[in-house]
């Protein structure tokens, strides 16, 4: 555990999270849409492994959060709404399904953009709401069957935001069920809670049976981090709902959103330039080569520092892109000149997966940096 406190990232993540799990707390959010950008940008991880991810803190978030407001909230005042909400959690849970597998079959960069039109749009709601507050109304008749049917089908596109953005979709339930079930803000922030904690429950049970879930250490430390920093935030929040200014925090929080949605679009990772598959068609090479050598290490050097120094001295790419590039240049030229083959195998292995996120690769490189340094001198200067 000291060990995992001292991980910069650790530190970063639990940072990130106290704010954003008291913010859930505080407006019936489980936090996932603001969790996502920090997962991607902030900590490093691909779209395909921060969505799952997201969706397990959220989890968490959602059970303290609810813990905790019941306090301020009497869970009581739900009751009314039992039918809508039935409905809503059925035809959430069953739309999880679906979009998780979708999640799993796009490409990595439609499901960035994909992430980010979605952020905007909810930004943009949030930022709306904070304007327009949704008048409390019931706009359908007095019968449980309507209530349920109409809970059903807003269910479905809530389960769809909600299993590809990994978060609970609050900002969706909660106009639904103030604008047209009739509740009021703060039983709706509560109600939305309880119905996300199905849908989140079964969108991650579906992300686990595909496999998509992270399990490699340095995604278990980020997701202990997450939820710890969650979990204290949810807890403050929870006990400050009585006495949250809610129309302002929408108005910032819709801002921040629409920043992420900016960001995440302008920093995918490893853009559209051609000269990162030809580094990644290398790096499947280095890895199934068993002997090293003059051959390995010329190959190496001509072929895949080459076009490393090539993306890190073009300025018309992403600055993202020509980082990574320079990571690679730094790390990979001293191995090079160790010949170390089984470094350099090991490392292009690393670097040939898209979805390894920047934390671990910065933790390898580490250890990377070490090993050469402990290759006897000698071999430097055979060549």
């Amino acid at each position: 555990m000291i060990r995992a406190i001292a991980c910069p990232y650790f530190r970063r993540a639990f940072g990130w999270c106290v704010p954003i799990g008291g913010l859930g707390g505080l407006i019936g959010l489980g936090g996932g849409e603001f969790r996502l950008p920090v997962l991607m940008h902030g900590i490093g991880f691909d779209a395909r492994s921060a969505v799952p991810l997201n969706l397990l803190i959220s989890l968490v978030t959602l059970s303290f959060a609810l813990a905790f407001r019941s306090g301020a909230v009497s869970l009581g005042a739900v009751v009314p709404y039992l039918p809508a909400m039935l409905g809503l959690v059925a035809g959430g849970m069953a739309s999880a399904i679906v979009g998780a597998r979708f999640v799993s079959r796009l490409t990595d960069r439609r499901l960035v953009r994909l992430i980010a039109i979605l952020l905007g749009m909810l930004g943009l709601l949030l930022m709306t709401e904070s304007f327009l507050p949704f008048p409390s109304g019931d706009l359908l008749p007095p019968s449980p069957a309507a209530h349920l049917a109409a809970g059903f089908v807003i269910g479905v596109g809530v389960g769809l935001v909600s299993s590809m953005l990994g978060v609970a979709g609050g900002e969706l339930l909660i106009p639904a069920l103030v604008l047209i079930f009739g509740a009021d803000i703060k039983t709706a922030g509560s109600a939305s809670i309880l119905i996300s904690l199905g849908i989140v429950g079964v969108g991650l049970w579906r992300f686990w049976q595909a496999g998509a879930l992270p399990a490699w250490r340095g995604a278990r430390r980020i997701t202990t981090a997450m939820a710890l920093g969650s979990i204290l935030g949810a807890m403050l929040g929870g006990l400050a709902v009585a006495y949250a200014p809610v129309a302002f925090l929408k108005l910032l929080l819709g801002a921040v959103l629409l920043a992420a949605a900016a960001k995440t679009i302008k920093g995918t990772f490893m853009s559209d330039d051609p000269r990162w598959q030809v580094m990644l068609d290398f790096g499947a090479w280095a890895e199934t080569r068993e002997t090293g050598g003059d051959e390995f290490a010329r190959r190496f050097q001509e072929d895949y520092i080459a076009v490393a120094e090539a993306i890190a001295a073009d300025r018309t790419v992403p600055a993202r892109d020509r980082a990574i590039a320079r990571e690679i240049v730094a790390q990979f030229a001293r191995a090079v000149r160790a010949n170390a083959p089984a470094l350099l195998a090991a490392t292009a292995k690393v670097v040939r997966d898209p979805n390894t996120p920047t934390a671990e690769r910065a933790e390898f490189a580490e250890l990377l940096a070490r090993a050469v340094e402990a290759i006897p001198a000698a071999s430097d200067t055979r060549h």
